[in-house]
């Protein structure tokens, strides 16, 4: 479906194809929060954290097993199994925090993603650490912080906490906490895509997550209506036409072009949450959303400047060695 809406925009430039398919992305994974918000009242979150892995496996498979042989060998378990549980862990904490704050502060601080990832890269896999990379890492913090408001009076001990502000705080955590898990995975993937490829990556996280999630569903299970069944199919498909979008946005279009556009989904958060749940974002979610906007847009930039740079010079080294 994706690859058919991707070939008829071929007669537009790459650039606004790309910002197209990322603006139904942003649609995509906005509607699947809001879907997961109001599902909730009559399904527990960790099983429909089991649903969404289920499907997702479901619509995997048949790419996996086309392979082959090759495709079924299981490379490095146990990496798989603690990618499983780590997956399971953040989506677990993201339908959780969901349920608690405002839509569009969720998904807010949901974009913190990329925040976290750029300090992994730089912690972990020894990507450059140049003062414009931490001005930005430091900036999208701040905005998350200023989303979530912690009560600092209350962490010295000068105040006593209200039940308004503990759940607000919980439910910025839970979702800042399953957004530092998908850092973790991102970073994580990196590696594991020097030997392996994408689509084993993805099954062989999902063969593990699904079971275990199921596990931790049945603690609260019950039997979805027919209604319930097509919101819980609607939660796999969105999520993965999300992701199918985004990924071919970025193969089509300049990142510097599209990452600004990538924040879109705040808007479509916001209107969501108005329209849905009658949620009117506040001051702190908008300068907080603004300051993790500018941070994200930054690293994009930089990313891109420092990956036309290292092709600059595999371009000279390579005319170098024909010479």
């Amino acid at each position: 479906m994706i690859t058919r809406i991707a070939a008829s925009l071929d007669t537009i430039p790459a650039n606004l194809k790309g910002v197209v398919l990322m603006v139904l992305s942003g649609a995509c994974y906005a509607t699947m929060a809001a879907v997961i918000r109001g599902l909730a009242a009559d399904i527990h979150p960790l099983e429909m954290v089991f649903f969404r892995a289920l499907f997702g496996l479901i619509a995997v498979l048949p790419f996996f097993f086309s392979r082959g042989l090759e495709g079924m060998r299981m490379p490095r378990k146990h990496r798989f199994l603690l990618r499983g549980a780590t997956q399971v862990g953040a989506q677990m904490s993201f339908y959780f925090g969901i349920t608690i704050i405002p839509l569009a502060a969720a998904i807010t601080l949901s974009m913190t993603h990329a925040i976290f990832t750029a300090a992994g890269a730089v912690i972990f896999l020894g990507e450059p650490s140049v003062w414009r990379r931490w001005f930005a890492i430091a900036l999208g913090f701040a905005g998350a912080l200023v989303i979530m408001r912690p009560d600092i009076a209350f962490f010295f001990g000068l105040s006593e906490a209200s039940a308004e502000t503990d759940m607000r705080e919980l439910g910025a955590f839970l979702v800042v906490l399953s957004t530092v898990g998908y850092a973790g995975l991102t970073v994580h993937s990196k590696v594991l895509t020097r030997t392996e490829p994408i689509s084993a990556i993805i099954t062989w996280t999902l063969i593990f997550s699904t079971p275990l999630s199921l596990i931790l569903a049945a603690f609260v299970w019950v039997w979805p209506t027919w209604d319930q069944w097509f919101f819980l199919f609607l939660i796999g498909a969105l999520g993965t036409m999300g992701n199918a979008t985004m990924t071919n946005a970025f193969k089509v279009g300049e990142m510097t072009a599209l990452a600004p556009v990538m924040y879109v989904r705040l808007v479509w958060a916001a209107l969501l949450g108005f329209v849905l749940f009658s949620e009117i974002p506040d001051m702190f979610t908008g300068l907080g959303a603004a300051m993790i906007v500018v941070a994200g847009v930054y690293l994009s930039r930089l990313e891109s400047r420092r990956a036309k740079a290292r092709a600059a010079t595999e371009a000279a080294e390579s005319a170098k060695e024909q010479v």
